[in-house]
């Protein structure tokens, strides 16, 4: 601002070219001094909305904590529930947004986290697993290097060993990442570093980024899902990433 101040103290121009310094000028420092600002850090993202959440709770809200608070809402020795198979998925938070869809009851699955969130449910799987020994246990993660291997940790950790046998997954594939989709990539938390659209899959996933699971929306993911472990394929494959990667539904999550 104090470069245009100098145009206006020194030149001999006119009124006219002062005022036409101004309009082009004017926007152009204002931009220049609000890009950087504009931006704003993922985790720093993040603890606003953890605040906000704080002082104006959500009842519904899919935070992967809401059934350590009260009982799971399904019970698998109930006849009138049958589940057919048992769904893992990486994150607590997908445990909320897909019982609170009712997809357990539509997709016939016993639904829990790889951390065995919520408890009762993960004690539940250990002796229905051992009742109905060919019910599938199927994944679903990011993709994330972690995520990719979640298969091979489930099955090297003790408290999974009861489905060791049983494990597929339906997660997206390294594959789905390189057919041009735009994805939106999450940087590792905690961390400073902005999200990201686009950019190339293999440099993200080296640099720790994720591209969430859920990034498409509850409906559309639970329409996905819902195919995917009936046919036993991958849950996102190229075609479906850029078909439904433009889709944004508002629901629990």
């Amino acid at each position: 601002m104090s470069a245009i101040a100098g145009l206006f103290a020194f030149s001999n121009w006119s009124w006219w070219g002062g005022a036409l310094i101004l309009a082009v000028l004017l926007p152009l420092a204002i931009w220049l001094g609000q890009r950087e600002k504009g931006k704003l850090p993922f985790e720093k993202a993040r603890k606003i909305v953890d605040q906000y959440h704080q002082a104006h709770p959500i009842q519904a809200l899919a935070d992967g904590t809401a059934f350590r608070r009260q009982a799971a809402p399904l019970d698998l020795q109930d006849p009138h529930y049958a589940p057919e198979r048992i769904l893992v998925v990486e994150r607590d938070d997908l445990v909320d947004m897909l019982i609170r869809n009712r997809f357990h009851l539509t997709a016939k699955a016993v639904v829990v986290s790889r951390t065995g969130y919520p408890e009762p449910v993960f004690a539940a799987c250990r002796e229905f697993l051992r009742n109905h020994p060919d019910t599938p246990v199927q994944l679903v993660h990011d993709a994330s290097t972690q995520g990719f291997a979640l298969a091979t940790q489930l099955a090297d950790e003790s408290k999974w060993r009861f489905a060791r046998e049983h494990l597929s997954d339906l997660g997206i594939s390294r594959a789905a990442l390189q057919h041009g989709a735009t994805l939106p990539w999450l940087p590792p938390m905690p961390s400073r570093s902005n999200g990201a659209f686009g950019g190339n899959p293999t440099e993200m996933l080296r640099t720790g980024y994720r591209v969430p699971l859920d990034y498409i929306g509850p409906k559309p993911l639970i329409g996905l899902l819902s195919a995917a472990m009936v046919g036993g394929a991958l849950l996102l494959a190229p075609e479906a990433l850029n078909a439904a990667g433009a889709e944004v539904e508002s629901d629990y999550g």
